[in-house]
């Protein structure tokens, strides 16, 4: 069991055919605002059009550098255990104590083009992981962070 005070494990990553394309389309944002500046410059009107694509382009340069950094520095990290926690994508967008965990299970609904893990909280909500962008199937997933987290296999009947 992984979910230790200070141990970080890697559950898995995320893949390249997902990763580039979300680069190069957050890129192009960043690109963008300093075309729209120069473009709207003798335009009175627009400056608060453009205020606000700045403070947009603020906050998307703040989201690329941290994808960077997990993609770089961090290989591809898509889920990882730290801190007794468990964690997708970052610790800001989703994060659950391990020992809330209840149990997990695979979500395999026609409504969804790739199967997603769903984990199911000791407080009846249930979180989402979704698994189209990750390297391994989700199966495997699933199993490892059972593993990782010691929650038997049983299968669970909804």
């Amino acid at each position: 069991m992984g979910c230790g005070p200070m141990t970080k494990t890697l559950i898995a990553r995320f893949s390249n055919r997902i990763i580039l394309p979300i680069l190069f389309l957050l890129s192009l944002i960043l690109i963008s605002v300093p075309l729209l500046m120069r473009a709207t410059s003798n335009f009175q009107h627009v400056k608060p059009v453009a205020i606000f694509v700045i403070g947009c382009d603020v906050f998307v340069s703040f989201i690329v550098a941290g994808f960077i950094k997990q993609f770089l520095f961090e290989s591809h990290s898509a889920i990882w255990t730290e801190a007794g926690k468990l964690v997708y994508v970052n610790k800001l967008y989703f994060t659950v104590d391990c020992s809330a965990v209840e149990y997990l299970s695979k979500d395999d609904a026609a409504s969804s083009k790739w199967p997603r893990i769903l984990v199911h909280m000791r407080d009846g909500t249930t979180k989402v992981i979704p698994t189209g962008g990750l390297r391994e199937p989700a199966d495997v997933v699933l199993t490892r962070i059972r593993s990782e987290l010691g929650i038997s296999n049983r299968q669970v009947v909804l």
